[in-house]
């Protein structure tokens, strides 16, 4: 007899599989929000609300109050930071590389002549698509730059801190650079997962974790078998009469 203080498993919707789980759907919020919250800070500190009239908009006239947003990047810089160390620590406590980009991503990105093309065939899909590989790649390369060049624009806050005028400005190029690229990652993401029917189904998944089964036996069969295979290994390890 079962003990009331013990509850049974709750069994998932067969029809479904779980693609995330919980913990990789929320850090992957966090980072996002992160994201949007500095950028948001960092333009209002160079004055591109008041001199796009943003902050004459119904709500937004603090958004022109340099001391509030600086401090609200400071806050939101860390917890990017924190966020980020934590899911490079995870995926590779987790060994999952599945998100790398691979050499031939980089090749079917590349505007090349046909004959060219075919000689590199596209990669199979395993858990995503190549672009979303791609566009992982370019975020971290957004967020590296942003984190890089950030530290060193904070470090020159502190009294005792002294940086070549050479090296401060270089810093304030790659902050620009790497703000842009996110953006423009940001934007990609959007437009892709809304407007590519192929990847719609995949909005559920960045929710709950869980993705239809019938999609991902089209998209990722490899995926898909590796689960299954993992799925019988542990069902086959499970001693009889438990």
């Amino acid at each position: 007899m079962r003990e009331n203080n013990i509850k049974a498993p709750v069994k998932e919707d067969p029809s479904y599989l779980r693609r995330h789980n919980l913990f990789v759907v929320w850090t992957h919020w966090v980072i996002a929000l992160s994201s949007l919250l500095l950028i948001f800070s960092g333009w209002g500190q160079i004055l591109f609300f008041r001199r796009h009239r943003i902050i004459a908009l119904p709500g937004l006239s603090w958004s022109e109050q340099h001391a509030f947003l600086l401090q609200l990047h400071y806050v939101f810089s860390a917890l990017l930071i924190a966020m980020i160390a934590v899911h490079i620590a995870y995926h590779l406590i987790k060994k999952e590389r599945a998100l790398l980009p691979q050499g031939r991503d980089f090749v079917q990105a590349l505007p090349l002549p046909g004959q060219i093309r075919r000689r590199f065939p596209p990669p199979e899909h395993f858990k995503y698509y190549a672009n979303q590989r791609l566009s992982y790649a370019l975020t971290g390369l957004a967020l590296f730059l942003l984190v890089f060049s950030g530290v060193l624009k904070t470090y020159k806050n502190f009294p005792a801190a002294h940086l070549p005028a050479a090296l401060l400005r270089t810093a304030n190029q790659l902050h620009s650079i790497g703000t842009y690229l996110l953006v423009a990652a940001i934007v990609i993401h959007v437009i892709a997962i809304h407007v590519a029917r192929k990847h719609r189904p995949l909005i559920r998944s960045m929710i709950d974790g869980m993705v239809s089964r019938r999609y991902a036996q089209k998209h990722f069969p490899r995926w898909v078998a590796r689960l299954e295979e993992e799925k019988k290994e542990e069902n086959e390890n499970i001693p009889p009469g438990t």
